[in-house]
């Protein structure tokens, strides 16, 4: 179990240092979207789910296999350093890890869920790891932002080897594992239950996605540092709320929605207010962790209500609605449509509709 999460621990950095280099990197080369990044990343997810769905030939590469082409794509990264490419060719970077990435982490993930005690508490476990590793990917990513492609490619190389050997040493089974069928071959077309949960998580997952870039961005513009501030902080204010909530094992499905509802409130008056960037940032960071909160017990219920169905396949319709809705929401960007304050809206209606209605399903 500890090779298991020391392992998707390396992976989960190397996706969150990637991410926040690549934003970072973009965005200095002036590139007006500030979430192409965001749809490289989705699409790449929405492939890999396709493929499996498919039972393509995605679906057939072991993690061992999947390593080796994370190790392949990372040589093509010190390609950009070394060639001085375009950053067109750092999105073709971004696009092969999120595709290896997405494989990996449905393996991975469906591994640690199922070997925890129960389901409030492996879920617990995979936000806690997600969100330490993304922080720790996050900080190294934005220090790296000023460095060639080629130092970036050595540090992932670095974590990648150190991952496959934690891996080969104390469970080399995991490397023979492959991505998890998401219907057998005798079911039927399957069936996703209370669908609300469904929109409503991945109305959520979009508000940091959005808005991290959305904060670089200000930062960049008005020559305000810390850069990496908007990466970084939200990511310990949620470590924080989830270690609070698991140390006093505190109830918290309702109050999290009303403390989400208040803080989406504060933060969007902030932002239109113009108030000062820190203050948006910090404010900003207290949604993002009691959103990691409230999420928690969505995809619980969201479990609960489709226990009928494989767990890989609620996983992944996990991960896919997350995507899906980036993918959207980057393709309105070009439409000059402030897609932050449109997010935020939607998230106060998601809310309310938790907060009020009548039934225990969406």
């Amino acid at each position: 179990m500890r090779a298991l999460v020391s392992a998707n621990l390396m992976t989960k950095v190397m996706d969150g240092l990637l991410y926040a280099f690549a934003t970072t990197y973009i965005l200095a080369q002036g590139v007006h979207n500030n979430l192409v990044v965001i749809l490289v990343v989705a699409t790449a997810t929405l492939l890999t789910f396709w493929d499996n769905w498919r039972q393509g030939l995605l679906a057939r590469l072991t993690v061992g296999q999947w390593l080796l082409v994370l190790g392949v794509n990372y040589l093509l990264l010190a390609g950009l350093g070394l060639g001085g490419q375009s950053w067109l060719w750092l999105l073709v970077v971004v696009l092969i890890h999120g595709v290896a990435y997405s494989a990996l982490g449905s393996i991975l993930n469906h591994q640690m869920i199922g070997q925890a005690d129960n389901l409030q508490r492996g879920l617990l476990n995979y936000t806690t790891l997600n969100t330490w590793s993304t922080l720790i990917g996050f900080v190294i990513g934005t220090s790296l932002g000023r460095q060639s492609p080629l130092v970036v490619s050595g540090v992932l190389l670095f974590l990648l080897i150190l991952a496959s050997l934690v891996l080969w040493a104390k469970d080399p089974a995991v490397l023979s594992l492959k991505v998890p069928p998401i219907q057998s071959e005798d079911a039927g077309r399957p069936t996703i239950q209370a669908k609300g949960y469904f929109w409503i998580l991945g109305v959520m997952a979009a508000t940091t996605a959005i808005w991290v870039p959305e904060l670089v961005a200000a930062y960049q513009r008005q020559g305000l540092g810390p850069v990496w501030l908007p990466f970084v902080l939200p990511g310990l204010v949620a470590l924080m709320i989830l270690w609070f909530f698991r140390r006093y094992r505190a109830h918290f499905d309702r109050l999290s929605y009303g403390l989400y509802a208040a803080v989406t409130i504060l933060f969007f008056l902030a932002w239109q207010g113009r108030w000062h960037l820190l203050l948006a940032t910090l404010i900003f960071s207290v949604l993002v962790g009691i959103g990691q909160l409230a999420q928690t017990t969505i995809r619980r219920q969201y479990f609960e209500a489709n226990q009928e169905l494989s767990r890989p396949l609620v996983l992944q319709s996990l991960s896919v609605n997350n995507e899906l809705f980036l993918v959207i929401i980057s393709l309105c960007q070009y439409g000059h449509l402030n897609m932050g304050l449109v997010v935020l809206v939607l998230n106060l209606g998601s809310i309310a509709y938790l907060l009020l209605r009548p039934g225990n399903q969406p």
